[in-house]
């Protein structure tokens, strides 16, 4: 789309009726429009809502028909959100004193907010994504949980998810302080995580790369994601299934309060991820492991990634069938980026070596010091017993005894 000429339209309007142009600007207002029962037959809707947007460095107005909007919009209240449109030109409207009034026709209203609001839910992580051209209004269109493919507004917002974070780098999103992984506490708070920033690190088990048959998203959505100046078609990307910590933790996912044979996870929980680009190391793996082995069942790669929440997805599996009928669990997806393969050796530290040596060292001192100790002891025990038994004594000998004093035997005790 391009962006709206205005003095153009202004000066012939005719010419660029039915066009579609781009608008940039700050969103004011917001009103409901009744369309008569006549014309409502005909287009089966009742109402639509008219957009006022002024256009920044300009004293022109647009306003903008459109039947959706964000839900956190109140229509009739004073407004001041960054706004984007790709409209149908209409009509040229009434002249005001400074400036001009443009009408449009549009789908939707694409919210980029600038600021934080707590009452809307608007975090830092959703002004990072409207940074990089995420519409935040589609989250609250995105239902809590499916069990189906995307589509609509959910299919919209993933692949606009997918598009921005193939642009930027694991290290990047880092600097922007993600939350820490907690499962429990994300999935009692799926509405209010959509959108949030989160490390992920965890053991990848399985890989199946996507293929997007949509010729319009595939060229909606391209991009530069290998570097070599060429914007390359979003025709497929890669969905990881992998493990992370529960940190000792159990997680059971009920559909009700009755549920009790819901499935189990200690440990560990499932969650799924969707990436653009796999790094080299991770695609070889893949490759070689799928043409080995279908199931891909020994994939074992300890991966990082920096991802932001989607919602949940419910899907069947067999430890889940062998807890229940339907056999569905629930898993978090997330889009994140292009994950970094933390290798699973052990590095050691060079300092290690030398702490062994000296600590045997000591023992070695130790052990030595307590021998000698012990000789010394038994060496002066001999020499003190030697010389008592070689030194006379004052005492007269036996000989002499017996000589000088008169010994009578006595006969024995016999006890009968």
């Amino acid at each position: 789309d391009k962006p709206a000429p205005w003095q153009a339209l202004a000066s012939n309007p005719e010419e660029h009726q039915v066009h579609f142009f781009r608008i940039k600007g700050r969103l004011k207002q917001i009103e409901k429009k009744t369309i008569i029962s006549e014309a409502a037959r005909l287009v089966h809707f009742d109402h639509y809502y008219q957009a006022q947007i002024t256009i920044p460095g300009t004293p022109h107005t647009a306003i903008v028909c459109t039947r959706h909007f964000p839900a956190t919009w109140k229509p009739g209240e004073d407004m001041d959100e960054r706004i984007e449109v790709a409209g149908l030109f209409l009509k040229l409207g009434a002249q005001e004193s400074a400036g001009q009034t443009f009408y449009f026709a549009a789908p939707r209203i694409t919210w980029l907010p600038d600021r934080l609001d707590k009452a809307a839910g608007i975090s830092k992580y959703h002004l990072l994504l409207a940074n990089m051209g995420v519409d935040i209004g589609l989250f609250s269109h995105i239902t809590r949980q499916t069990r189906h493919e995307f589509t609509g507004d959910e299919r919209a917002c993933f692949f606009q998810l997918l598009s921005a974070v193939s642009k930027t780098t694991s290290a990047n999103l880092s600097r922007k302080q993600p939350r820490k992984l907690k499962i429990p506490e994300l999935l009692r708070n799926t509405t209010r995580a959509q959108g949030q920033l989160f490390t992920l690190e965890g053991t990848a088990r399985r890989i199946t790369r996507i293929v997007v048959e949509d010729t319009s998203v595939q060229e909606q959505f391209k991009a530069d994601i290998d570097g070599d100046g060429h914007d390359d078609l979003l025709d497929h990307y890669y969905q990881i299934d992998m493990f992370v910590s529960l940190k000792g933790k159990s997680v059971q996912v009920k559909k009700d309060a009755n549920d009790k044979d819901a499935p189990v996870f200690s440990n560990v929980y499932p969650v799924n991820v969707c990436v653009r680009t796999l790094p080299p190391e991770l695609l070889k793996m893949n490759q070689e492991l799928a043409s080995d082995n279908p199931s891909q069942d020994l994939l074992r790669a300890h991966v990082r990634l920096q991802g932001f929440f989607f919602k949940t997805w419910s899907y069947q599996t067999a430890y889940a069938s062998s807890k229940d009928d339907e056999g569905f669990q629930t898993s978090p997806i997330f889009i994140a980026t292009e994950p970094e393969v933390i290798p699973t050796e052990i590095v050691r530290s060079p300092y290690i070596g030398v702490m062994v040596a000296v600590v045997f060292t000591i023992i070695l001192i130790g052990c030595w010091f307590y021998i000698w100790k012990n000789n010394r002891a038994d060496r002066q025990f001999k020499k003190t017993i030697l010389k008592r038994s070689l030194e006379p004594t004052d005492l007269e000998s036996l000989n002499q005894l017996a000589e000088s004093t008169d010994i009578r035997a006595e006969k024995p005790t016999t006890l009968s």
